[in-house]
């Protein structure tokens, strides 16, 4: 699944192994990806790198992905950026939706998971 668009994506996950995973096959395909663990670190890189794409896990610790997102939606600098949540356990789905998500990847995930959720960029630079 090769693309020759590049896309800016943060990944906030603790889980090192999910994280190192989704930075290898993202990079794999040429996109530009800083990975986090928490929260905090999230919002505080994100401003700075304007990702396109913001991959963050739920379960996070000290602040939750439900509030990175809600606080991340705020920023000026991120508009038009995408919000994908990342959990193992079962959420509601209204829920991500009013906390700024537009989608949300069950774990563990496949490669064709991630690709699938993830799509084309709103910021018009092609598909992952």
């Amino acid at each position: 699944m090769k693309s020759n668009q590049h896309h800016r994506i943060l990944v906030i996950e603790d889980n090192d192994c999910v994280a190192d995973y989704l930075k290898i096959h993202l990079e794999a395909q040429g996109h530009e990806v800083r990975a986090v663990s928490t929260g905090e670190q999230g919002l505080e890189i994100a401003d700075q790198f304007q990702p396109s794409l913001v991959l963050c896990d739920l379960t996070l610790p000290g602040i939750d992905g439900y509030t990175v997102a809600r606080i991340l939606r705020r920023y000026p600098s991120l508009n038009g950026t995408r919000f994908i949540a990342m959990t193992g356990y079962n959420v509601d789905r209204s829920e991500l939706h009013q906390a700024g998500f537009e989608h949300g990847l069950s774990k563990p995930f496949t490669s064709q998971d991630l690709y699938l959720t993830i799509g084309p960029s709103p910021r018009g630079q092609g598909g992952v």
